[in-house]
């Protein structure tokens, strides 16, 4: 892990996180969806585009052969994150009564560690 991949994840992260609040509150205020079931969709939406920034720009892969074995990789280091991150969120959101885009915020910035270390460690191993 260099400084340099943390900090191009961070930054992929946060325009990933900011994608998937607009998401989470678009299908939660306005389409009436529960925010946990918007909160699942909104991070899957949002993981493809965040796995393939990642693969080129963070950990500078070019390979194409294994894409798809890197991206079933990638989506499972994805749902060990959601999983962290649906927990954290309904229990800020229900039992702190902390407002759940709030609540979405601090669970996703919890879960980024774990997503940054599986998918170095896991994903995208030679790099």
């Amino acid at each position: 892990m260099t400084k340099t991949q943390f900090a191009k994840f961070a930054i992929a992260g946060l325009i990933f996180a900011v994608v998937n609040i607009l998401i989470l509150y678009a299908l939660t205020d306005f389409l009436g969806i529960y925010y946990i079931l918007s909160s699942i969709i909104a991070f899957f939406l949002g993981s493809t585009g965040n796995f393939l920034l990642n693969k080129k720009w963070t950990f500078k892969e070019r390979m194409r052969h294994d894409l798809l074995a890197k991206y079933i990789k990638a989506m499972s280091v994805n749902i060990t994150a959601v999983v962290i991150t649906i927990a954290l969120l309904f229990i800020l959101t229900e039992f702190l009564n902390i407002y759940y885009l709030i609540s979405q915020t601090i669970a996703m910035a919890v879960a980024f560690v774990a997503n940054f270390i599986g998918n170095k460690k896991i994903v995208f191993v030679s790099q």
